[in-house]
């Protein structure tokens, strides 16, 4: 008889900012590191607008709490072009998806 593997996936609670819900913190080398990628990109102004969207959107643990829909209209442009900025910043390896 087969035996099944159970998984359990544990859904931690978000960390809250002691800074308030509107605070992100970014070293001085984490801008240098995109300053060198953004050099060693060809990356266009709309993945470069969805880069600086998301980090205003981002939370205590780095997450981005917004939808696509959400973003898109923040940047008043089409879910299709957010959608390709988006894959942009994964290949050039600005932004992780996250399951």
């Amino acid at each position: 008889m087969e035996t099944q593997q159970r998984v359990f996936i544990e859904k931690r609670p978000r960390a809250n900012s002691p800074y308030g819900a509107r605070f992100m913190m970014l070293s001085q080398e984490a801008l240098a590191e995109l300053d060198q990628r953004l050099t060693d990109h060809t990356v266009t102004m709309t993945p470069l607008r969805t880069l600086v969207a998301m980090m205003r959107h981002m939370d205590w643990e780095n997450r981005v709490d917004i939808s696509q829909k959400d973003l898109a209209l923040d940047l008043g442009i089409s879910q299709s072009d957010l959608s390709k900025a988006s894959r942009v910043l994964v290949e050039c390896g600005f932004v992780e998806r996250m399951v």
